[in-house]
């Protein structure tokens, strides 16, 4: 993998702050020199305090989707995507430190 960001992590989020703080922890596990990846996460018209977790991820892009649904979520998601691979999460996903190395291991 060449490019900027081989990958984009996509995760679709409603009100479900606390559970994404351990999913962005976990992500931030993730060996970036190995594999480049970007974090897009969308806010699906979230009431909770999802801006004040993500102001502790500042390596994250947030985008808003005002149609509610996750499928509407990770479509705008996938715009805002720049890796080569797309990769969803859901925001109550923890992943392993290796878990992206191995995932991507057959796409090379």
């Amino acid at each position: 993998m060449t490019s900027m960001n081989a990958c984009s992590l996509i995760i679709p989020v409603y009100n479900d702050a606390d559970r994404l703080k351990d999913c962005l922890g976990s992500l931030r596990l993730l060996d970036p020199g190995r594999v480049p990846a970007e974090v897009i996460v969308i806010d699906n018209n979230s009431t909770d305090h999802l801006a004040q977790v993500l102001e502790q991820f500042p390596e994250v892009l947030c985008v808003r989707e005002e149609q509610p649904g996750a499928s509407a979520a990770r479509n705008r998601g996938i715009a805002q995507a720049r890796g080569e691979i797309l990769v969803f999460l859901d925001a109550d996903t923890t992943v392993a430190p290796d878990w992206l190395m191995k995932l991507i291991a057959g796409f090379d």
